[in-house]
């Protein structure tokens, strides 16, 4: 028996000018009379998410959108899955584009590093589900997206549920894109499925119609408007499948290692001690404002007694709260800083046997 070796696919897809430009260049909302603001990506930062059952085009509708601003506006992509193509401008000149493979440990803790782009992400619940929404991986992700027009970054998702992402990031989603395969919706079988992707835009929060669509929903029924409530695009996504000799323009089955730049975020994260304030641990800030006034006092002259009065060694080292203060004493206990009182009857902090490297390092034994 002989084995048939599959031949590997090198060419690239070509994807000509006109195929990437939006037919309507208004995008007016589906409130006319209501003010609005044009879908830009260069002018605001927006958070999209692609949603509906699998195999209905969210990955195809959501490529598509990374390529169109890839090549006419000259956006840097990131995503967690590979972007190849040419891009063919109409005077006939050729650009070979892709995007760049998502390392969630600059977006999460190094998100400076991530300027003027476009973040992809499919099946965007297997890293910011629901489930964990407290963890601090959702919560910086979380902090990314409240401050994403810091960096004039965008942010798409992909999500089979919406209600599958996280709650935080759920508000901060300006638009739901909800796609539709029309040649399985409508019983086209003479289509091959997939052929035909319906996008219909819906304002999630009002960021783009000023009326979130549950809103424009509800006021409808009451007034008995039965109305469409989305703006609707469609898309031809066989372009992008490439063919015998051609690879996809994208391919979602080979994801990026996401958990390995995850387990980088615990890593810094553990190495930061980044921990909920509502718990007991305050971390190391109380610690860093005390060195620089423990420090003098371990440098005064030997003939003197390195001690100071509680109030005045508070007083030096600024601003602190209650549990900050109860927390630090504790530590100066436990690095045996002796507390005395003088003939005037004030306290004061004996650092005689003091263990500065003990206090610096962790304050327990």
């Amino acid at each position: 028996m002989t084995l048939s070796t599959v031949k590997e696919k090198t060419k690239l897809v070509t994807l000509p000018e006109n195929y990437l430009r939006i037919d309507d260049p208004e995008w007016e909302a589906y409130n006319k009379s209501a003010p609005y603001w044009d879908i830009n990506l260069q002018t605001r930062s927006w958070v999209w998410c692609f949603v509906n059952y699998r195999g209905a085009g969210k990955t195809s509708s959501c490529t598509w959108w990374g390529c169109h601003e890839m090549a006419l506006n000259n956006m840097r992509v990131v995503s967690n899955y590979p972007i190849e193509f040419i891009f063919l401008r109409d005077d006939g000149r050729l650009y070979p584009l892709h995007s760049e493979p998502l390392d969630l440990y600059k977006l999460m803790v190094k998100d400076n590093q991530y300027q003027h782009c476009l973040v992809i992400i499919d099946e965007a619940p297997d890293i910011i589900s629901h489930l964990a929404s407290q963890t601090w991986k959702n919560r910086l992700m979380n902090v990314f997206t409240r401050a994403i027009r810091h960096g004039r970054n965008n942010l798409f998702m992909t999500a089979q549920n919406f209600e599958e992402i996280d709650k935080g990031l759920r508000r901060q989603t300006d638009i739901i894109v909800q796609c539709d395969d029309l040649p399985t919706k409508l019983g086209r079988h003479d289509y091959p499925p997939g052929s035909l992707i319906e996008m219909t835009f819906l304002d999630n929060n009002g960021a783009w119609t000023s009326h979130p669509f549950e809103e424009q929903l509800k006021y409808n029924l009451r007034h008995g408007i039965y109305e469409d409530i989305g703006e609707h695009y469609h898309l031809f996504p066989t372009r992008m499948w490439g063919d015998d000799e051609h690879k996809p323009v994208y391919d979602s089955w080979i994801q990026f290692d996401v958990f390995e730049t995850l387990k980088r975020v615990d890593i810094e994260l553990s190495s930061q001690k980044l921990v909920d304030p509502k718990k007991a641990d305050l971390g190391r800030l109380y610690v860093e404002k005390a060195i620089p006034v423990v420090e003098a006092i371990l440098k005064q002259a030997t003939s003197e007694l390195p001690a100071i009065e509680t109030k005045e060694f508070y007083t030096q080292i600024g601003a602190l709260t209650t549990k900050e203060k109860d927390a630090l004493a504790k530590r100066l206990n436990s690095c045996d800083v002796r507390v005395g009182v003088d003939s005037r009857g004030k306290r004061y902090y004996d650092f005689t046997r003091f263990k500065f490297d003990k206090f610096r390092d962790g304050g327990h034994d």
